[in-house]
């Protein structure tokens, strides 16, 4: 993935920050390490690609 090969840590050019703050209080509750818990915990208003762009993001910053 581009994001992740060139360490960028920003997802906002891909992800509103609206979006980004609610994946990063997800990850909070149910952890990184897939995207399935947190797109069901957000009840499916946020997609896939903008959670995986998210988690790229927030391990980048880490």
């Amino acid at each position: 993935m581009y994001i992740k090969r060139e360490k960028i840590d920003n997802p906002h050019p891909w992800v509103d920050e609206q979006a980004f703050g609610r994946v990063a209080d997800a990850v909070k509750q149910v952890g990184r390490d897939r995207a399935k818990p947190i797109f069901e915990l957000l009840g499916g208003e946020i997609n896939y690609d903008q959670i995986r762009i998210s988690l790229v993001c927030l391990s980048a910053n880490r």
